[in-house]
């Protein structure tokens, strides 16, 4: 016991805090398939990690089994999710059929296999439950590739309950495949301050017609979002 006491110890010793500063905007809000705001919003705020495995960001929190470079990768987290507008509002829109879900609070585990040139193909897995409003499971799995230089191309595709899917989509709406997408990523690591900026383009479709139609979504189940990430180191 007090050779475990001391190698905690000695670790913490050892380990440090670091925080860096986020600049997110995009086109529009789309979650798990569903658009929650119609226009463009942005979002500023810092991240922290512990020792490269304890990570606070924005409304994740998790924790990281193995290194970033390692070929595979263990995340258990908590998500926090509302439909609210965004931090930054670059509109007129108003509060309306898209924003009446409960707030979400989901526990989560995410798997990651990376492999072939450089690790730059992966395959990855997310499993979640909410246990504060819907109280349901979420899956979902997917797959990245390299297409350019700092370029990614990437897929995936969900699969929930119905207590999840109503949620998502509306009341009534079917279990099974929620939603699938497409995505596009660029990604430049080369500013100051050991900065990073990303370009991304997603397209994504809800399935099932019962769930396009649902109350939240009404027929709007197919997105295009653009949206531009800026990550300063602080310390």
């Amino acid at each position: 016991m007090l050779l475990i006491l001391l190698t905690f110890f000695t670790h913490l010793a050892h380990a440090q805090w670091s925080m860096d500063l986020a600049l997110a905007g995009q086109s529009q809000s789309i979650y798990r398939g569903a658009e929650t705001w119609p226009e463009k919003g942005l979002m500023l705020g810092p991240g922290f990690s512990y020792d490269n495995q304890l990570f606070i960001q924005g409304p994740h929190v998790y924790w990281a089994f193995f290194d970033r470079q390692d070929d595979r990768q263990l995340i258990l987290g908590i998500h926090y999710f509302d439909d609210n507008k965004p931090m930054i509002s670059l509109g007129d829109h108003e509060v309306d059929y898209r924003n009446q879900r409960k707030n979400s609070l989901e526990f989560y585990s995410r798997g990651e296999y990376k492999f072939g040139w450089k690790n730059k193909f992966n395959l990855n897995f997310q499993i979640a439950r909410d246990f504060i409003s819907y109280e349901g499971l979420y899956s979902e799995i997917g797959a990245q590739a390299p297409l350019l230089p700092f370029t990614s191309l990437s897929t995936k595709i969900s699969f929930a309950e119905k207590s999840t899917q109503s949620y998502l989509y509306g009341p009534g709406s079917l279990s099974g495949a929620g939603f699938s997408s497409l995505g596009l990523k660029f990604v430049w690591p080369f500013l100051p301050f050991e900065g990073i900026a990303m370009l991304g383009y997603d397209y994504s479709w809800v399935l099932k017609g019962i769930n396009q139609h649902a109350d939240y979504v009404r027929g709007r189940s197919r997105h295009q979002v653009f949206s531009l990430r800026i990550i300063a180191k602080i310390f």
